[in-house]
């Protein structure tokens, strides 16, 4: 049986600051559709090849292709090979090759589930002259009588950008899945007295297409998201000498990670006390949450809610999130079909 974890990352400490973790949570595709589609074809998108030169077609095929949950590959990509030669004997065939009927149809000789095609809508690249002030001291032969010394220097912005459109159809049902456009611009500068390197038109492009590539792979895929956790640090309730030596050292096996043993510690602490104290019952759903035991860390908040007699920010957040983070979860995992 699957389960989802989420893992809890090394904690950062601070002088005079709370203890955070890192938890990782299993988040559905924001098109749920798409997400149960996993069978990939990826026709050639419009001006991508001869107008611009972005070749962008390839790159979400390559995200595709390598986009792994849990080490396993969540798409199979048909054969660009296979496709091709589908393609070219429809070309053959028909003409109006790639409206949503056309490209169901190849996707259905194919054996895929679903198509991609799409277009470059934009792609420029664009060099903009500017100029820095400088300062430096110029001293005599000797080293002294210094004086500074203003001056300027030519400095270069280069923009890049790249506007894409996707189009996702259901080969099966030979309609439109999702559809969307994506775009986006990076810019680098360099100036003549640094050791800058300005990259090339190519090498933005190329950055941008991958950047838009894994935009769209995130909308139709699940993923895991991190978020930080803070840890309650000062018990409110009294504690012998050697419970608050297991106190302290839960959190420090927080953070080097040995969740293990932090839970077995806290779960201790939280029989002897009588389930008493809202700190050690929240620090022990956090550690639950991070496993993935979404029901027991979800009572803990609770009986961490009704033991604090004023509002906690930790405690509120925790609350409002577990329904959450349940929900998502479920979702994401019969996106997977697994349970």
């Amino acid at each position: 049986m699957f389960k989802a974890l989420a893992v809890l990352g090394m904690a950062g400490v601070a002088a005079g600051c709370s203890t955070t973790t890192t938890i990782q949570a299993l988040q559905p595709a924001e098109v749920d559709r798409a997400a149960n589609l996993k069978q990939i074809a990826i026709v050639d998108f419009d001006n991508d090849r001869g107008r611009y030169g972005v070749n962008f077609a390839a790159k979400l095929e390559a995200q595709l292709a390598n986009y792994k949950i849990d080490g396993k590959n969540y798409f199979t990509v048909v054969s660009r090979n296979d496709l091709d030669r589908i393609i070219d004997e429809q070309k053959r065939q028909n003409s109006g090759l790639f409206s949503d009927t056309k490209i169901a149809e190849i996707g259905k000789l194919t054996g895929a589930q679903a198509m991609i095609s799409g277009s470059v809508s934009s792609a420029s690249s664009n060099d903009s002259h500017y100029r820095e002030n400088r300062t430096r001291n110029k001293c005599d032969s000797n080293g002294k009588n210094c004086q500074t010394i203003e001056y300027t220097v030519g400095c270069t912005l280069r923009v890049v950008s790249l506007g894409v459109q996707v189009r996702m159809v259901d080969v099966e049902r030979g309609d439109l899945v999702t559809a969307e456009s994506f775009e986006e611009a990076y810019e680098w500068s360099a100036c003549r007295d640094r050791k800058e390197v300005l990259p090339s038109r190519a090498q933005g492009l190329e950055k941008l297409s991958n950047a838009l590539a894994q935009q769209f792979v995130a909308k139709i895929t699940p993923r895991y998201i991190s978020f930080e956790v803070t840890l309650l640090e000062d018990p409110d309730v009294v504690l012998s000498g050697n419970q608050e030596d297991r106190f302290e050292a839960s959190i420090e096996f927080v953070e080097i990670g040995r969740i293990d043993r932090a839970d077995y510690l806290l779960s201790q602490l939280h029989q002897e006390v009588q389930h008493q104290s809202y700190v050690i019952a929240y620090n022990l759903g956090v550690i639950k949450e991070s496993v993935g035991a979404y029901d027991e860390a979800k009572a803990l908040y609770q009986t961490a809610d009704r033991l604090a007699l004023e509002p906690v920010d930790e405690i509120n957040a925790a609350v409002e999130r577990i329904d959450r983070i349940q929900a998502d979860n479920k979702k994401a995992l019969s996106q997977l079909n697994r349970s």
